[in-house]
């Protein structure tokens, strides 16, 4: 082959290269800005690395299309080469017999070489990458302005709407007669909270939009949470007195936070069986504390961790705890046994009474404010997540474990706490079978069961989708339960 048409061969494929890769670039750019310009004007949330990876692949599938496309072989550029400049196929046979050797072919190669020197078939930059400039100009075209435009603002959705129907409106004065009618806890508190129901229907009915709607019966919801935590001095009282070292204050101060009334007394019954006498050594039967020993300790410390709660020195939970702390110290002045225990008696007769009064009282506006947040976020489909953590569902950690009550140490131990024998929080000590133990089934405490079991039905009486029928029913229950453990 000749020098001359190998240069020809050579530029021609180094044009076809380029002129695939500009245009494959081009191709790329253009799918890349026309992609940006829809998504942005139609206000399509895209992923730039997504999209670039689209356009690279493209641009490599153009690139190799179109080097085969524009690539001729030897035989093809001698073809264009004789017809450009009227050669009488003298390239072509060139090429065609490149391996003949004979002196007429010879001859004919010479010629051919001869000529291709005296034309120019070099052409200029922009005639030779024209259709590769036309198509860089157009992805241009189509990227600066994808580049420049902003992304279109996606207007607002109109928000849902809300109707306040005759349903929601029987649904809040049913709820409203409800809390009327209970008059077992702070009258003040239930007129609040009626207040704020009524309060809330008003705002309802001018409310137009699901957003405002969940706006103002959340912020009821947190209002009467707030209303009845501000009468809940129970949390306090029972944290002020868990910090005493004497574990009967341990005792009641648990007694206290578990907020129910009618247990209160059981507990307190429980307590009492450790000040009927001196605590003595069951081995050696020699006194380890005194009667008076004990008594002070109790009415002193609880005097001294009272005095702790000065913004609530007229609740009746203080004021009812200050008064067994004095009826006890008086009982202390009593010299005569039987009289003594016959103070000690009515001290805490007094207290399981004004207390546990108290307690059940409570214990009714927390029930009150559970109704309430239950009822309006079936009756308006409040969903769970949108309301906030609450005040009341909050409650303190005491230093004494869930089952410290009826633990085995203190039985072992007779001077340990509890003063001797009787100490138990729940009335019994044995051993019991549990099936539903969190280590699998096994034996264990009876107070341990106890407790385990308390929290399992306080969660279902929280539960919403609990009917008031099937509540009553478990509190019921649980009221047997706990009179059971008192006469074991």
């Amino acid at each position: 082959m000749n020098e001359g048409f190998e240069k020809i061969k050579k530029r021609h494929l180094v044009d076809t290269v380029i002129k695939s890769i500009l245009i494959a670039l081009s191709l790329g750019a253009f799918v890349f800005g026309a992609m940006l310009l829809i998504f942005k004007l139609l206000i399509i949330d895209f992923s730039p690395a997504y999209h670039l990876l689209i356009s690279v692949g493209a641009a490599a599938i153009c690139g190799v299309v179109c080097f085969f496309l524009l690539h001729k072989s030897a035989l093809a550029l001698a073809r264009s080469l004789d017809e450009e400049f009227a050669l009488g196929e003298k390239v072509q046979t060139m090429v065609r017999f490149k391996d003949d050797r004979s002196d007429m072919l010879a001859l004919q190669r010479e010629n051919a070489e001869e000529t291709l020197k005296g034309i120019k078939t070099k052409k200029p930059i922009a005639k030779r990458f024209a259709s590769a400039l036309i198509c860089l100009a157009l992805s241009v075209c189509m990227l600066l302005p994808a580049v420049i435009v902003p992304r279109g603002v996606e207007e607002a959705p109109p928000p849902p709407p809300f109707s306040f129907t005759e349903d929601h409106e029987f649904a809040m004065n049913m709820l409203i007669e409800d809390i009327e009618s209970r008059d077992s806890f702070n009258t003040e508190t239930r007129d609040a909270i009626v207040a704020e129901l009524r309060s809330l229907i008003d705002r309802l009915k001018s409310t137009h939009t699901l957003d405002g709607m969940y706006m103002n019966v959340i912020a009821s919801i947190v209002k009467v949470d707030a209303l009845v935590e501000e009468i809940s001095t129970y949390k306090t009282v029972c944290v002020a007195i868990d910090k005493s070292e004497n574990h009967d204050m341990k005792l009641i101060a648990r007694s206290i936070l578990n907020l129910q009334g009618y247990e209160f007394g059981g507990d307190l019954g429980d307590i009492r069986e450790n000040y009927k006498g001196d605590t003595l050594d069951p081995k050696t039967n020699e006194v380890i504390l005194t009667l008076t020993e004990k008594l002070s300790s109790l009415s002193t410390e609880l005097v001294t961790k009272l005095a702790t709660l000065t913004d609530y020195e007229s609740e009746t939970l203080t004021v009812g705890l200050g008064t067994f702390a004095a009826e006890l110290a008086s009982a202390l002045e009593e010299e005569n046994a039987n009289k003594q225990q016959s103070l000690i008696d009515k001290a805490f007769e007094n207290v399981s009474r004004e207390v546990g009064e108290e307690l059940t009282a409570q214990w009714n506006a927390k029930d009150a404010r559970t109704d309430v947040i239950s009822r309006l976020t079936v009756v308006f489909e409040i969903p769970k997540s949108m309301i906030p953590p609450l005040l009341g569902d909050a409650l303190p950690t005491l230093s004494t474990s869930e089952g410290e009550g009826g633990s085995g140490d203190d039985t072992e131990n007779g001077a340990s706490g509890g003063y001797g024998e009787g100490n138990e929080l729940f009335g019994s000590n044995d051993l019991i079978y549990d099936p539903f133990s969190e280590d699998g089934a096994k034996y264990v405490l009876y107070g341990e069961a106890y407790d385990d079991y308390y929290k399992t039905i306080e969660a279902i009486l929280l539960d919403e989708s609990v009917s008031t029928e099937a509540k009553e029913i478990l509190r019921e229950y649980f009221r047997k339960l706990s009179d059971g453990t008192k006469k074991n």
